[in-house]
């Protein structure tokens, strides 16, 4: 799903990242919460010219959190890391029908379906932040991985903005592809668009 269709239902998002180094080691813990809410209506004119709605409205949460530890293998101007990752993916989607057929001898109806699905994928990483000037650097990561999807991996370019010593402007692309399947359950979703964040060091 693109960044433009997800904005025009987001009802509320929620994005973190938090990371802890000691000398070329280090800990991190990324988190994504959002939700989006859909609804349609269609109508049609049934027998004996009776008036035939029907509404659908569709709510989605996905949240997604990643652990992971690294190990800076080149220290210098450019820095690379390598990371072992761990996350966890919670899918909550609730479906709701409104029909209303106008008609007394159709009686009117609603139906609503929802489901819950929750996996664990691990992943091996690369990320790498190569300064160009004394304020500005380019940052990429990119991981892959399985476990409950038979196939994630996730690519992410961007900027960052070091205007303080303490404080920094991010902005880049980021995208997430997941294939996930159980029973009758398919999730074979990518997201993707870009970001922009603060960077609070100390």
């Amino acid at each position: 799903m693109s960044f433009n269709d997800r904005w025009e239902r987001l009802d509320k998002a929620l994005f973190g990242y938090f990371s802890a180094r000691k000398g070329n080691w280090f800990f991190s813990l990324d988190a994504i919460y959002f939700s989006i809410e859909d609804e349609a209506a269609r109508f049609r004119e049934g027998p004996m010219d009776s008036p035939n709605t029907a509404e659908l409205k569709a709510d989605m949460t996905q949240q997604a959190y990643a652990l992971s530890g690294g190990y800076r293998v080149l220290e210098g101007k450019t820095t690379l890391d390598v990371l072992g990752v761990a996350r966890y993916t919670s899918l909550d989607t609730d479906r709701e029908v409104d029909v209303a057929t106008g008609a007394e001898l159709l009686p009117d109806g609603s139906r609503s379906v929802g489901r819950k699905e929750g996996w664990w994928d691990g992943a091996i990483a690369l990320r790498v932040l190569a300064p160009f000037t004394e304020k500005w650097a380019f940052m990429g990561y990119g991981d892959i991985g399985a476990g409950g999807s038979d196939l994630t991996y996730q690519l992410l370019a961007g900027l960052n903005w070091q205007f303080t010593d303490m404080f920094s402007a991010k902005f880049g692309y980021r995208y997430i592809y997941q294939d996930y399947h159980k029973d009758d359950f398919k999730w074979d979703m990518d997201t993707s668009g870009v970001y922009l964040g603060l960077g609070i060091r100390w």
